[in-house]
């Protein structure tokens, strides 16, 4: 663990990630005298058609992911998979020890020698400024309701992801915050920013988060701030992973990802003196929650209290029309498009034909979430 201040700032961001990401790939045009010159994407979990998609849409410079992915005790390869669809320069990080369990081809190198081109400089930085808009990273949507979509994030991004943190969940400096994730999906970017900008200290578990080891670390690494996935919660719950452990020091625990089960919250929140569970749903293309449960209001298991801070939206009916706020509905979800943080554009797709076209108008524009998503 190291506290979050100190590693965002002797470190490139990146960097620190790829501590705790089983599946870790990141590409750009990085060089660690000079600090990143163009846009650094992170892919998570890449296959041969993905990142070979990536690498020729995007002009790839080079990648930098690990060897092999240790999952649940066991080793599946990472480099020699990637490889068969990429002709890319690699960086490649040892998933264990200080060696790399492969032989790498002629032009890629270890991260061990990458760094090493660094040895005798100053480890002071200067900073870089750049606008408000300009990008820092690029996630990819799941594709499930089609081809993967590209989505950017700005330098507002950051700043949304660790607002919301402060501003529902009461993350603070001095806590010890923890979610188990990826980088390829949205809450490792929020994990990370919402850390380094609370002043948080940031707790990384190297292994699977599915058995008693994960729920020993929380224990032993005085864990205040807990974030889950339902189906998570469900297996500690079955193999009673927890038992015997003190999880006292947890003031506050979120959830997200899934649809919550009221018993899995309430065996969780008993593991903890009943702390509350603040639930959590928004999206990518947000870089936060849309709707939220919040300390300042009495939270009930599986549901939300409000949307987060400076968040709009309506629920409409089947013909495009909003209910009022004060009637109980079923509806989908349509946000209002001043959303601060929200990204305004996508690198493979037409952003205002993928979230506008065919969305009633109210008091302007309204952006829809998702056809498939309704509350």
């Amino acid at each position: 663990m190291q506290r979050g201040h100190y590693l965002f700032g002797n470190h490139p961001w990146w960097l620190c990630c790829c501590v705790n990401s089983r599946q870790f790939c990141t590409s750009g045009d990085w060089h660690p005298h000079e600090g990143c010159k163009s846009k650094g994407n992170l892919y998570s979990g890449l296959t041969v058609a993905t990142s070979t998609s990536h690498e020729r849409r995007y002009y790839t410079n080079f990648m930098i992911f690990q060897d092999f992915i240790i999952r649940g005790g066991k080793k599946f390869p990472l480099y020699s998979c990637v490889m068969k669809g990429t002709s890319c320069k690699a960086i490649v990080i040892p998933a264990t020890g200080d060696c790399l369990g492969v032989t790498l081809r002629d032009g890629d190198m270890s991260w061990k020698d990458f760094l090493s081109r660094a040895a005798g400089r100053s480890p002071m930085y200067s900073p870089v400024y750049q606008s408000a808009d300009a990008l820092i990273n690029i996630l990819f949507s799941s594709g499930t309701t089609g081809e993967p979509k590209a989505i950017p994030w700005t330098q507002l991004c950051p700043i949304r992801c660790g607002a919301d943190t402060w501003a529902n969940l009461d993350v603070r400096p001095k806590d010890i915050s923890c979610l188990p994730t990826n980088l390829g999906w949205v809450m490792g970017p929020i994990q990370l920013f919402s850390c380094f900008l609370n002043g948080a200290t940031l707790a990384l578990y190297h292994g699977s988060p599915l058995g008693r080891g994960f729920c020993k670390f929380v224990q032993d690494a005085h864990v205040s701030a807990l974030g889950s996935v339902p189906s998570l919660v469900k297996l500690w719950k079955a193999g009673n992973h927890t038992k015997g452990l003190d999880w006292t020091k947890i003031r506050v625990l979120a959830t997200t990802g899934e649809a919550s089960d009221i018993d899995d919250n309430l065996w969780l929140s008993s593991r903890t003196c009943y702390k509350p569970i603040v639930e959590c749903c928004g999206g990518t293309e947000l870089a936060s929650s849309f709707i939220q449960g919040s300390l300042l209001q009495p939270q009930v298991f599986g549901a939300f209290s409000g949307a987060s801070m400076s968040t709009g939206f309506v629920i409409l009916d089947e013909q495009g029309n909003p209910y009022p706020d004060d009637v109980p509905c079923s509806g989908e979800v349509g946000l209002f498009p001043l959303y601060f943080g929200a990204t305004d554009r996508l690198l493979n797709a037409d952003h205002d034909k993928v979230y506008f076209d065919g969305m009633p108008v109210y008091r302007g524009r309204v952006w829809s979430l998702s056809p498939q998503f309704s509350i």
